[in-house]
């Protein structure tokens, strides 16, 4: 890895197929769309190359445009610091809402201190053995700097699991205006976009019940009809 200090090289050093997937598949993608290609198809052969697959096209549009606004590095570093400080806050938040300060704290960094080839089990295990520190520790970012995935779709992700779950009275407007929201997040991530549609399709029909007075009125229904539909 170039990116590294000479001093580093005693330590296990790991390139994870997400660094790997970063700058060989996605940032191939980003320079196409940079160029002014929306819909890139061969980004590695020829930028021009254009045809309708199965991307995540928003994505691609929001890192082409922060590209063409702040360069490539201005991206970089946006992926792999703003990005994931952003994250650990939001779940911050999140977890806030029903615990203590120092909990929350606690468990929002567990969530954003991972790495995809260095699992903590493992980590544990080594402390029990009584492993050097070299042999315990890894050089490599941060599962969630790997952008475009998963240090943007996991920002958004929160974004609008924050939003939508505020303790605030529902209206057929704001239930509307998530659903859309859950759904166009298919262009970000399309596997997250299932777990983000799956829990509002659960959260808002309990929350919409409890605020009627726990009553399945008419209203209650066609409300759920409404965004289904």
């Amino acid at each position: 890895s170039s990116w590294l200090p000479l001093s580093f090289n005693t330590i296990n050093v790991i390139s994870s197929s997400s660094e790997f997937q970063s700058i060989h598949s996605w940032l191939p993608l980003i320079k196409s769309v940079k160029s002014g290609n929306l819909f890139p198809s061969k980004p590695n052969i020829d930028i021009t190359s254009s045809s309708y697959l199965f991307y995540p096209y928003l994505t691609l549009w929001i890192y082409g445009l922060m590209a063409w606004f702040i360069g490539l590095k201005g991206v970089i570093t946006l992926s792999i610091v703003i990005f994931p400080v952003c994250s650990f806050y939001l779940l911050y938040r999140i977890f806030s809402r029903q615990l203590s300060e120092m909990w929350s704290i606690a468990i929002s960094l567990t969530c954003i201190l991972a790495f995809s080839g260095w699992p903590f089990r493992s980590f544990l295990a080594g402390v029990i053995k009584g492993l050097s520190i070299s042999e315990l520790t890894t050089i490599q970012p941060l599962e969630i700097t790997h952008y475009p995935f998963p240090s943007l779709s996991v920002f958004i992700f929160l974004l609008l699991f924050y939003m939508s779950t505020k303790n605030k009275k529902l209206s057929l407007t704001k239930i509307t205006v998530f659903t859309c929201l859950w759904g166009l997040y298919s262009q970000i991530h399309a596997v997250d976009a299932l777990y983000g549609l799956a829990f509002w399709f659960i959260y808002f029909p309990i929350q919409l019940f409890r605020q009627s007075g726990k009553q399945l009125d008419k209203t209650f229904i066609e409300t759920i009809g409404y965004q289904v539909l």
